[in-house]
């Protein structure tokens, strides 16, 4: 039987018996890095939302004073909501500035709200004080697509051209899943399927984390920026990403907890 915590966070839950609960997602995080070669990221250029294409947003959420207007817009429109989510469009634990003063308002405003964060784990050892000692934080998620060091540069432009020490990303990422569990709070990881890249590791990743209580897995097809490029701002088919999302869960269902029902969710959706 699932946690009723996990069931009450829909992201979370991975039964067939989904529970729709609302969440606010706030965009506070400008900054990111780490140039996944399958994001197109870009703080000057690529902060609009494309077509629903995961993790984008519409704008950025900034400064304190923005920061209380925009929840307290938001719970107006939203007032049953329990989840604040903070996923983006960069990393919020590497933009800690901003995360710092949005963790001071919560604590303040909205003190029995849970929050939910998203992030690579890359800065965790720099951000792991401000998370651990936060009551608010429950769910983490973290985006880890390999554990190997020869697949980084692979998947990451940072690693690639040396911006980042590979031993040191790995640790991060590791540590990051094992202490939030340790410290009693949810963990899910995205992992984005590169065929050819990662696609013989999933299981791999999963069996390290699973003996500290990893909750659950969400597999995310890699949209090809060949047939969807995203600078140009072209429709991307969900129809067809869902179909293949689809044929890649029934690879895993019966050895990974998986969440199903999510892979779009931008970093400033709200209902």
């Amino acid at each position: 039987m699932e946690d009723d915590n996990l069931i009450l966070h829909q992201c979370f839950n991975t039964s067939k018996n989904i529970v729709k609960t609302e969440k606010i997602h706030i965009p506070i995080a400008s900054e990111c890095g780490l140039g996944c070669f399958y994001c197109d990221f870009n703080k000057s250029k690529n902060i609009m939302k494309y077509n629903g294409l995961p993790g984008t947003s519409e704008h950025l959420v900034e400064s304190e004073k923005d920061m209380i207007s925009y929840l307290s817009e938001k719970f107006s429109l939203f007032p049953s909501c329990n989840i604040i989510g903070v996923s983006g469009p960069g990393d919020p634990l590497i933009n800690l500035n901003q995360f710092n003063s949005l963790l001071n308002i919560i604590e303040n405003h909205y003190p029995e709200k849970t929050i939910c964060v998203c992030t690579s784990g890359a800065n965790w050892n720099r951000s792991k004080n401000t998370v651990l000692k936060c009551n608010n934080i429950k769910y983490m998620t973290v985006t880890i697509n390999t554990l190997k060091e020869q697949n980084l540069s692979k998947i990451y432009s940072s690693i690639k051209e040396k911006k980042i020490e590979p031993y040191q990303f790995i640790q991060n990422q590791r540590d990051i899943v094992i202490d939030c569990l340790r410290n009693e709070i949810n963990v899910k990881l995205n992992i984005v399927y590169i065929e050819g890249v990662n696609d013989v590791e999933i299981l791999d990743i999963y069996n390290y984390f699973k003996p500290y209580g990893l909750n659950c897995i969400n597999l995310l097809p890699k949209i090809d920026k060949e047939i969807n490029p995203v600078c140009k701002n072209k429709t991307i088919n969900f129809n067809e990403n869902a179909s293949y999302a689809h044929k890649i869960n029934e690879l895993y269902k019966n050895n990974v907890p998986l969440v199903t029902h999510c892979f779009n969710c931008s970093s400033d959706y709200c209902g």
